[in-house]
């Protein structure tokens, strides 16, 4: 399995010198159609196949050796720092004897999380690093798995020309064919050396990262900076940090509204937030979201 991309395949994209910041699959010229239907079968998490490749990317970046990890722990600054945001949030539903099914489930996770031992992908600068997001982007693992499935394909002798108009099932199984076990640590080595080799290549990947990152990060500091306006700076409280242990229960942060605490999330669109399965007579939970201009709050049926 390779996901070698030499720099040949490069030429054209830089002779006529255009970003595919987001726009990854349209390196694959005449099979850009097909990196879209992968993308596709991706967010339908058809047969849980999006749950394969989360796993396969997961192990890519934190377990093989290539790319720099912490583990999350007592006495590490980046722990300490989500830990206290975690009893702050803990510390505010307490306050307002709001939503106490989280609290149990907060008070479980605090014991338990020195022993996770959650790992985490860091920089050159031992922060947060944007490849830690590799293995929730769509776009991005649709785009390394065409590259695999093509190099696949030709070093096995078949005809690419099958990618022309494939059904769903055969992306399927095709998508299943290269996220293998055995697979991870070949494909670790060539990404890690692509990203470090090839500016291009690094720019094109992380900076899709990085834009789906900025772009939700703007959603939110403009949902908060309206919720301070409309409640007050001392009623709104922020969690949405990278990698935050708050997130894990689907919380952006935390609004109080005539004493009462609304655990929210936020979203660049329309769905159905995490934090909904909290709701109940003694959790009231929101989401919003943007459409144009305006900000729209939400709550469950």
């Amino acid at each position: 399995m390779k996901i070698l991309i030499k720099e040949s395949q490069f030429d054209n994209i830089l002779s006529e010198l255009k970003s595919h910041i987001s726009q990854l699959c349209s390196h694959f010229g005449d099979k850009s159609k097909f990196c879209e239907r992968v993308e596709s079968v991706l967010k339908g998490r058809k047969k849980n196949i999006f749950n394969k490749a989360q796993d396969f990317f997961n192990k890519i970046i934190k377990d093989s050796g290539y790319f720099d990890v912490v583990t999350l722990e007592p006495g590490n600054p980046l722990y300490d720092e989500r830990l206290s945001e975690l009893i702050e949030f803990k510390s505010l539903l307490e306050e307002h004897y709001a939503c106490p099914e989280i609290v149990s489930a907060v008070d479980k996770d605090i014991k338990s999380l020195p022993q996770k031992g959650l790992r985490m992908n860091i920089d050159e600068n031992n922060e947060y690093s944007i490849i830690n997001r590799l293995n929730s982007h769509y776009t991005a693992q649709a785009y390394l798995i065409t590259k695999m499935i093509i190099d696949s394909l030709d070093n096995e002798g078949f005809d690419t020309s099958r990618l022309v108009k494939p059904t769903d099932e055969e992306i399927l199984k095709m998508i299943d064919h290269v996220l293998q076990q055995d697979y991870v640590s070949e494909v670790a080595q060539n990404l890690s050396d692509l990203l470090r080799n090839n500016e291009h290549f690094r720019k094109d990947l992380i900076g899709t990262l990085e834009r789906s990152r900025d772009l939700g990060n703007q959603v939110e500091n403009d949902v908060f900076q309206r919720l301070r306006r409309k409640y007050g700076d001392r009623n709104v409280f922020k969690f949405s940090n990278d990698f935050g242990f708050v997130d894990y229960f689907g919380v952006d942060g935390l609004v109080v509204v005539n004493d009462i605490a609304y655990p929210i999330q936020i979203s660049t669109s329309l769905k159905t937030p995490r934090l909904f399965k909290y709701h109940s007579e003694n959790c009231k939970t929101r989401g919003y979201f943007k459409s144009g201009d305006k900000v729209i709050m939400y709550e469950p049926v």
